[in-house]
C-alpha cells in the first residue's frame, strides 16, 4: 500500500462518522416532525431541514465510498451522486413553482439556502485540493535548479474500477549541499512525444520550503518543456 493509500484509509472513518453524525441528526430530525401535529408550521420547516441533513448525508457517505478501492463502492458513489441531482431537480422546481405562483415563504427561502450549499458540497473536494495546494506553494519561497532523473507510473483505479496510470518524473535536487528528490507530473502523450531519453538529465526549475527543503514540487512537465529549455539557455 502506498503512502497516498494509507493516508486516504486513515480519513475514511472520520469521514464515515461524519455522515453517520449526520444522519443521526436527520433521524431525530424526523422524530420530532412526526411528534408534531400537521397543522404545526414548524412541521414543514422540519421537513425541509431533515432533507438537507439527508443529502448532506448522502454526500458525505458517497464521498467516503469514492474513497475506498472497490468499483461495487464506486458504483453505489455515482448512483448517489445521481440521487442527489434528481433530488435537487425536484427542489429547484418547487422553488421556481413558488416563484410563479407567487407563494414564496420560509421553507422556499430554506430551500434555496440548501440549494446553494451543495454547490460548494459538490465541489469539496476540488476546492480544498486547490487551497492546500495555494498554502503549499506559499510555503515554497526557495527556489533551486532539479535533475530529471527518471520516470515512474502509478496505477490506480477510477471510479468506474477502470485503470488509469499516472506518470511522473522523479527529480533530484540539492539545497544546501544535501540531496533531495521530488517529481513533476507529466501526461502519457507529452512523455512519448518528447521521449524519456531526452528528458532525462534536463535541468527543472524546484520550488522548496527554507524551513524544510525536502517539502518541494515541481511544475507539469508540458508538450513546451524542451523549447523553454533552449529559450533559457539563449
Amino acid at each position: 500500500m502506498t503512502m497516498k493509500e494509507q493516508r486516504q484509509s486513515r480519513k475514511q472513518p472520520g469521514l464515515l462518522a461524519c455522515a453517520l453524525g449526520v444522519f443521526c441528526l436527520a433521524v431525530i430530525d424526523c422524530a420530532v416532525y412526526f411528534s408534531l401535529p400537521a397543522s404545526d408550521p414548524l412541521a414543514s420547516t422540519l421537513a425541509m431541514v431533515g432533507g438537507g441533513l439527508i443529502l448532506a448525508h448522502l454526500f458525505l457517505f458517497s464521498y467516503w465510498l469514492a474513497a475506498r478501492p472497490s468499483k461495487p463502492a464506486h458504483v453505489i458513489a455515482v448512483g448517489l451522486w445521481i440521487m442527489i441531482g434528481v433530488l435537487a431537480f425536484f427542489m429547484l422546481a418547487g422553488v421556481i413553482r413558488d416563484f410563479e405562483i407567487r407563494q414564496v415563504n420560509r421553507d422556499t427561502w430554506i430551500t434555496m439556502v440548501i440549494l446553494a450549499a451543495l454547490i460548494p458540497a459538490a465541489f469539496f473536494r476540488r476546492i480544498r485540493k486547490t487551497c492546500r495546494r495555494r498554502a503549499f506553494r506559499k510555503r515554497t519561497a526557495g527556489l533551486t535548479a532539479g535533475v530529471i532523473t527518471r520516470f515512474l507510473g502509478e496505477t490506480r483505479l477510477d471510479l468506474d474500477g477502470d485503470p488509469v496510470t499516472n506518470y511522473h518524473a522523479l527529480i533530484a535536487y540539492t539545497v544546501d549541499g544535501i540531496a533531495y528528490e521530488t517529481r513533476a507530473d507529466i501526461y502519457k502523450f507529452t512523455l512519448r512525444l518528447l521521449g524519456k531519453d531526452t528528458l532525462i538529465g534536463q535541468e527543472i526549475p524546484v520550488h522548496y520550503d527554507p524551513a524544510d527543503p525536502a517539502c518541494a514540487y515541481a511544475d507539469r512537465i508540458n508538450r513546451h518543456f524542451l523549447d523553454q529549455q533552449k529559450k533559457e539557455e539563449d
